[in-house]
């Protein structure tokens, strides 16, 4: 995976931010020559991030997905609102556009949508409208469209 010029520079602050932590913990620093670390040197633990994640969607008032299911949304979303395919390749960060249309991006066709959303009539039911209009918001987005079919799940239980 190649990277640009954006995130060398954000590597290398990142460098220096990490030495002078480094040398503010002197002998108390494990040095496991890790690139991303706690401010001790020791690696973070493995679900650290996942749950960084987490909170940082809640307190952004979007729904919570996996954290590898934001990159192919982040694909499919961009594709799907008409981003030029170099440039959602470059920002994956994929030699080849194939990847990127292959394997991230599931653009859907106006038909696609249509079957989608017929779908998740029959299994969650109507969607909920405001004053009879569908909200614009949640219209056009599937995975918010089911996160809030989730949460009406939850309420009902």
């Amino acid at each position: 995976m190649a990277i640009g010029p954006t995130a060398v520079t954000a590597l290398r602050v990142h460098r220096r931010c990490r030495d002078a932590e480094k040398e503010a913990a002197a002998e108390v620093y494990d040095d496991g020559g890790y690139v991303f670390c706690r401010e001790d040197g020791r690696p973070y633990y493995p679900r650290y991030l996942t749950q960084e994640w987490e909170r940082s969607c809640r307190a952004a008032g979007v729904p919570v997905i996996a954290l590898h299911d934001a990159r192919h949304t982040s694909a499919t979303t961009g594709a799907d609102a008409g981003v030029p395919q170099h440039v959602m390749k470059d920002r994956l960060g994929h030699a080849s556009r194939r990847t990127t249309d292959e394997v991230y991006t599931h653009v859907l066709d106006l038909s696609a949508r249509k079957a989608a959303e017929l779908m998740e009539t029959a299994i969650f039911g109507p969607t909920q409208r405001s004053s009879g209009v569908r909200e614009a918001e949640t219209a056009y987005h599937p995975t918010r469209r089911l996160a809030a079919a989730r949460r009406r799940i939850r309420r009902a239980a």
